[in-house]
């Protein structure tokens, strides 16, 4: 089959047009981390990009306003959805350019990368349906990989006392062997 721009050969590069530098989101705001470091594609050894390392005072400070947002800025489940949707939508909007960074940076094979991004975009997408319908449930998510392993992703479903709106946590775990799925959902081995 011969590759086409959704199905990117293995050993694909991202040009330098696409290399991008990822920066850190903290409270709203884009924010430089304490130093930086290099991404490299895999197959060619060429930078692809730039992340910037975060300090565990930037650790603290997203993870206190993460927490803030969820306790101050609640989403009725109409909003949430319409976010999740458009998450979704943009996944595939740029399922090219996410494909062949993957390959790049992970070294995944292309049809594993296609899988990645199309299955994070199905992800956002259940996410989006099943916020709509929350009612304190784990939801198992199975897909077989190419080595014919069950993976497991975990959506949590569940509502908080005394709050008007109900909650989602989506994507909790990904488990590749059945106790540790059994273990995370029913706390066995």
């Amino acid at each position: 089959m011969a590759p086409t721009a959704s199905t990117p050969q293995t050993g694909t590069v991202v040009s330098a047009s696409d290399a991008r530098r990822a920066r850190l989101l903290i409270d709203g705001h884009w924010t430089d981390g304490v130093s930086t470091f290099a991404v490299y594609d895999k197959f060619s050894g060429g930078q692809i990009g730039v992340a910037d390392r975060a300090s565990r005072e930037q650790v603290n400070a997203a993870v206190a306003a993460a927490h803030r947002s969820f306790t101050e800025h609640k989403l009725d489940p109409s909003e949430r959805y319409r976010i999740l949707r458009r998450a979704a939508e943009l996944i595939e909007q740029n399922s090219e350019l996410l494909a062949r960074t993957i390959i790049a940076e992970a070294g995944f094979p292309a049809i594993d990368a296609n899988n990645e991004v199309a299955r994070a975009a199905q992800t956002f997408l259940i996410s989006a349906e099943e916020g709509k319908r929350l009612v304190g449930e784990v939801v198992p998510i199975e897909v077989l990989t190419r080595h014919a392993t069950k993976q497991r992703s975990v959506a949590h479903r569940t509502r908080i006392a005394g709050d008007v709106g109900d909650l989602y946590i989506g994507a909790v775990a990904r488990c590749a062997k059945r106790h540790a799925f059994d273990r995370f959902v029913h706390g066995t081995e």
